[in-house]
């Protein structure tokens, strides 16, 4: 019988480890993919002759990994919802440590419209961390720490701006501030899956992938909307998410289109930036190390910090020097 070797154990070097670990990701995959024809069920077999790229292992590990910071942020009582044991816990095993999520907490929506609207996002992010999880099965990352507190998130809106150096932001204090703790944390998003993406060469999986990518760019647009029209009562938020936008393509040396929603400040245009693109039409791709320099919230090379104070599982999980 194979040993199974999980994507953490894997040499790069030793081909035959490679080999392994090709053929468990394939297994993962046809588990959750193959078609079976009425009254018959569906069976994951290992074909020798398909050979897919063991970087799709760690791909998948770094996506699940940065979601759950997302994913933990909504605690809100009414329709938010928190991760169970079996969603944080590494793959398959059980008995593992589970560290949950710290500093979320349930957020008062007086706008019944903005929470239904953030309802639909968030409950598309749980389904997509889930199938996530489902396609890597027993190589699923574990949750390490996530930071999620108003501490962190005052950190940084200092750093891009959106506040005063001796200000503080609480992102559940009131729906406004939520949607921009949460537009923090994502906007970046449909940059780091073009990104990603490009990395992936199996068909399977990169159909897969497609999907993610257009409905985390549906999302993201959605929730810039939601961004404008609560400004109608406070303006000062679209100004505080071009801050963070900025801070975005700063922080991680982006050097793609400019992504704040006014692009020559509130209303001075008739054009809003609901999806920001190319001349093309196009995302810019963001690498996986500049996504760690949002999330670590440094310019620097790190394996830590920020909303990841103890660093994230998986083989990709370090921020670039920019």
């Amino acid at each position: 019988m194979m040993e199974r070797v999980t994507a953490g154990e894997v040499d790069i070097a030793n081909t035959d480890n490679i080999s392994t670990a090709r053929r468990i990701l394939l297994a993962g995959l046809l588990g959750g993919a193959v078609m079976a024809g009425p009254g018959n069920r569906a069976e994951a077999q290992v074909s020798s002759s398909v050979d897919p790229d063991p970087l799709q292992i760690y791909v998948n590990m770094l996506y699940t990994s940065v979601n759950y910071s997302q994913t933990g942020f909504y605690a809100d009582g009414d329709g938010g919802r928190r991760l169970g044991v079996d969603l944080i816990r590494a793959g398959e095993l059980t008995g593992q440590p589970v560290i949950e999520a710290i500093g979320a907490r349930p957020t008062p929506f007086n706008n019944e419209a903005a929470r239904g609207r953030m309802n639909e996002l968030l409950d598309d992010l749980w389904n997509r961390l889930v199938g996530a999880r489902r396609f890597l099965r027993g190589d699923a990352p574990g949750q390490r720490l996530v930071d999620l507190s108003p501490a962190v998130f005052t950190a940084m809106f200092r750093m891009a701006g959106a506040i005063g150096p001796s200000e503080t932001f609480d992102p559940y204090l009131d729906e406004g501030n939520f949607v921009l703790g949460y537009f923090a944390l994502t906007d970046f998003y449909p940059s780091a899956l073009r990104g990603l993406t490009s990395m992936v060469k199996d068909g399977t999986v990169r159909a897969w992938w497609g999907g993610l990518a257009s409905a985390t760019g549906n999302n993201c647009a959605n929730l810039r909307a939601l961004i404008v029209d609560l400004s109608a009562e406070r303006p000062e938020i679209i100004t505080m998410a071009d801050k963070i936008s900025a801070w975005h393509n700063q922080i991680s040396g982006m050097r793609g289109p400019d992504r704040r929603i006014w692009l020559s400040g509130a209303n001075a245009t008739l054009v809003a930036n609901m999806m920001p693109t190319d001349a093309d039409g196009l995302v810019a791709p963001m690498l996986p190390a500049q996504i760690f320099n949002i999330l670590f919230m440094t310019s620097s090379a790190a394996t830590q910090g920020g909303f990841f104070p103890n660093g994230v599982n998986g083989k990709i999980n370090t921020s670039a020097t920019n």
